[in-house]
C-alpha cells in the first residue's frame, strides 16, 4: 500500500511473514543487501531488528528505506516490515519499489 504524493513524498509499506529463517542471519542479509544496493545506512539496531537507510534520488529530499525484522510467535519465523519513502520521479516508480521489496523477501526466503 502507499500514501502521499510525489511532491510531498509517497510512502510505500508492506510486511511479510517468512518461515524457516534464522533472525540473526536474516538481519545480516538485509544489512548486506541495503549496503550493496547503493543505500547509505543511517541507523541500525540488531537487537531491535531495525535498519534505516537513504539514497539521493531527488534534488531536495533523499529516498528513505526503513526495515524492521521481528520474531514471530512461531519458531524460526520472522515478520519483515518495510517502508520506502520517495519524492518526485522516484515516488512515481511503483514497479521499482515492488521489485526492491520482492528482492529482499526472496533473499530472506532462500536461507
Amino acid at each position: 500500500s502507499y500514501r502521499g504524493s510525489s511532491t510531498r513524498g509517497r510512502t510505500f509499506r508492506t510486511n511479510m511473514l517468512i518461515q524457516d529463517v534464522d533472525r540473526n542471519k536474516a538481519y545480516q542479509d538485509m544489512l548486506t543487501y541495503v549496503s550493496d544496493n547503493g543505500w547509505k545506512i543511517g541507523l541500525t539496531n540488531k537487537e531491535r531488528g531495525v535498519i534505516s537507510a537513504e539514497k539521493d534520488e531527488h534534488e531536495k529530499k533523499p529516498t528513505r528505506l526503513d526495515l524492521d525484522l521481528s520474531n514471530h510467535s512461531k519458531m524460526n519465523t520472522v515478520t519483515v516490515t518495510m517502508a520506502h519513502k520517495a519524492y518526485g520521479e522516484a515516488a512515481l516508480n511503483v514497479e521499482r519499489v515492488k521489485e526492491e521489496f520482492c528482492d529482499i523477501a526472496e533473499l530472506l526466503a532462500k536461507q
